[in-house]
């Protein structure tokens, strides 16, 4: 009682996170959320056992970090955490930067109503969560982001959206100027987290609206041609249909076509060109 009017985060006894070092990571989210110190030889005994964090589970570890995500301030306690040498006792390459703290907290607040379609992203689990270490990862190097999913054991799922998040993080630049047929074939095949991953990270607004163009505009639009137009025209069914209705369609997403008769005048004049 009296740590409690102290304001104080106390252990119980000095071998308390030496028996369980997920304690530490307790501790620290107690302290932040409750607006509490940790006081001075908890701090010692803590730093004294941190390097035990190494030998915790990655389902344990991700566990404590899921409950973190669900605090009221996540980028407070991770702040706290990097500034005990937490993070990297759990895995070197993780840190933690003040500058992605409106991102996370995005991602963990955030309900994506349409045009997203998260609700159909199989084996990520909580979205909000899903989201929170992807914005969180896709921030650090490749190597650094791969390495540390591999210690959480991240699902496989996840493993993907992760390194789709990586790639697209490392495209953002190109991703502004593309046309829309290229940022179409870019974003097309990548799980849709990925992208909203990318949409938290951002504040740019010719990237967001790059995105909002391909989930309300682009995904959907397909050219007339169909490939019973092909067949009528004489052409054998086989690979050249998928690259001439690509063609076609990328096309009138760049705007070189507007109109039916616009594109049966592409198609005939792409006919000639194949």
């Amino acid at each position: 009682m009296n740590d409690l009017k102290k304001k104080q985060v106390k252990v119980l006894h000095s071998l308390s996170f030496v028996d369980d070092p997920t304690r530490m990571l307790r501790a620290v989210r107690f302290e932040q959320r409750f607006g509490f110190n940790i006081e001075e030889r908890t701090l010692q005994l803590m730093q004294e056992a941190r390097e035990n964090l190494k030998q915790i589970s990655g389902d344990r570890i991700r566990h404590e970090f899921n409950l973190i995500f669900q605090e009221a301030d996540p980028p407070k306690v991770l702040k706290r955490l990097m500034e005990l040498n937490l993070l990297s006792a759990v895995e070197p390459n993780l840190v933690w930067k003040d500058d992605w703290a409106d991102a996370l907290k995005k991602a963990v607040t955030g309900s994506p109503a349409k045009p997203w379609d998260l609700t159909v992203q199989a084996g990520l689990g909580d979205l909000n969560i899903a989201s929170a270490y992807l914005v969180w990862f896709a921030n650090l190097s490749a190597e650094a982001a791969l390495a540390i999913a591999k210690r959480l054991h991240f699902s496989n799922p996840m493993l993907g959206a992760l390194k789709a998040s990586l790639a697209l993080q490392t495209k953002s630049q190109q991703l502004e100027s593309m046309p829309p047929s290229q940022f179409t074939d870019t974003v097309q095949n990548l799980p849709e987290i990925a992208l909203y991953t990318l949409d938290c990270l951002h504040e740019n607004q010719i990237i967001k609206q790059q995105i909002q163009n391909y989930l309300t505009i682009w995904r959907e639009l397909e050219p007339f041609t169909t490939g019973e137009t092909l067949k009528a025209k004489g052409i054998p069914p086989g690979p050249r249909y998928a690259a001439i209705l690509k063609e076609l369609k990328n096309a009138k997403l760049d705007g070189k076509i507007s109109s039916q008769q616009q594109e049966f005048e592409y198609l005939d004049q792409l006919l000639l060109d194949l």
